[in-house]
């Protein structure tokens, strides 16, 4: 809807509603930290993406009523975009999407045979989907037969 208040005398015009549809896309994507310039052309990679907005939905939705008191369902229309992101990047380790983000964000080096094998089930149940490939796949299947090997010639 606030699209069409835009660009709807526009509609005709296809390169406008490209450029219009990239900018509301950069400013629902732009995150406050992590700007820096890497003049050097090495980890130019896209960043690991921990969540998604879409899949998340549900432990977003009652992160957000277990600390804030905020039904986002009432309150679609009304709460700024901003606003959103910032009580989002204040949710705390005790939330549920946060629970979740720390499950896919833990490194398993150090850990041993069963701690392994339960910290690789979680990851894989909770894994984005945009995440499930088969170089992601191979990494996990070896991390848990590096540890299971590792546990079997103590």
């Amino acid at each position: 809807m606030a699209f069409e208040m835009f660009y709807s005398a526009c509609a005709l015009d296809s390169d406008l509603l490209v450029t219009g549809v990239d900018a509301i896309a950069d400013y629902i994507h732009q995150e406050p930290y992590g700007h820096y310039e890497d003049n050097t052309g090495v980890g130019t990679s896209d960043p690991i993406k921990y969540y998604s907005y879409s899949q998340d939905a549900d432990a977003i939705y009652s992160s957000f009523v277990e600390q804030y008191g905020i039904d986002l369902i009432q309150q679609q229309g009304k709460l700024h975009w901003d606003k959103f992101k910032a009580l989002m990047a204040g949710l705390n380790d005790k939330t549920y999407f946060r629970r979740i983000l720390s499950i896919r964000m833990r490194d398993t080096k150090g850990m041993e045979g069963q701690e392994v094998a339960n910290m690789m089930e979680l990851k894989q149940y909770y894994e984005l989907d945009d995440n499930r490939s088969v170089e992601v796949q191979d990494t996990a299947m070896n991390d848990i037969f590096s540890a299971l090997k590792n546990e079997a010639t103590r």
